[in-house]
């Protein structure tokens, strides 16, 4: 490990201040830990806020689907054939904001039905993984750059 006066550290860290936002986004953008949480939201029949996404009109329906999915307790989870959810992607929206997308053909239809919020993701959730496999990534990356 190479060892750098405080001076010589500042003078490193603005070099690499360029690089941090671009780093930063493609491992978010990358993640799989958040699209594995956010596709084990929709099989447990969650909304980010931990309600349900919501209830099936046909009883025949509900039963069908809590054969298929006992863990939505027969409320809507958005899988079927798992179309749906094997297409989601994170997406940048903004300075640090991302939200989840599909790009299954049903997409824009089940967002506009259950709800654009099912776009996020449970902020602890997010915590969680933002303060254990993201942070420790960009850790990682910070040392490369530094040449720690």
């Amino acid at each position: 490990m190479r060892k750098l006066s405080l001076s010589k550290l500042a003078s490193e860290l603005q070099k690499v201040i360029p690089k941090i936002q671009p780093t930063t986004e493609k491992i978010v953008l990358q993640n799989k830990e958040l699209k594995q949480a956010k596709k084990d939201e929709f099989k447990r029949g969650e909304k980010p806020d931990g309600s349900d996404i919501g209830e099936y009109k046909s009883t025949i329906y509900r039963i069908f689907k809590q054969q298929k999915n006992p863990l939505a307790r027969g409320k809507v989870d958005l899988i079927l054939t798992g179309s749906f959810t094997n297409r989601i992607f994170t997406k940048k929206i903004g300075n640090n904001t991302y939200i989840f997308d599909s790009s299954d053909t049903k997409a824009t239809d089940l967002f506009d039905k259950y709800g654009q919020d099912l776009k996020g993701l449970n902020q602890d959730t997010t915590n969680e993984i933002e303060s254990e496999s993201i942070a420790e990534e960009l850790k990682a990356k910070l040392k490369e750059f530094l040449k720690l």
